[in-house]
């Protein structure tokens, strides 16, 4: 398996609508938590901001809140 080849089979980058349906088979399997993780350390921080202020939001209206999440953002 090629990078590529694992790039086309997961949600990468900043597209919300991509990953609202890359969620989507696991909402509708009744997974009531996810894991998200950035691949690249010189990136964290656009990562986490990202993730904080667009997708986690987005992730929560499209599918709703965890009522208590594993790991707590402080």
């Amino acid at each position: 398996m090629q990078p590529e080849d694992v790039a086309a089979s997961i949600v990468c980058g900043p597209d919300v609508p991509a990953h609202i349906e890359g969620f989507r088979p696991f909402a509708e399997a009744g997974f009531r938590h996810v894991a998200l993780a950035q691949v690249g350390g010189d990136t964290q921080p656009e990562f986490l901001e990202y993730a904080a202020h667009e997708l986690i939001p987005a992730l929560r209206e499209a599918y709703g809140k965890a009522e208590e999440p594993v790991i707590r953002r402080r």
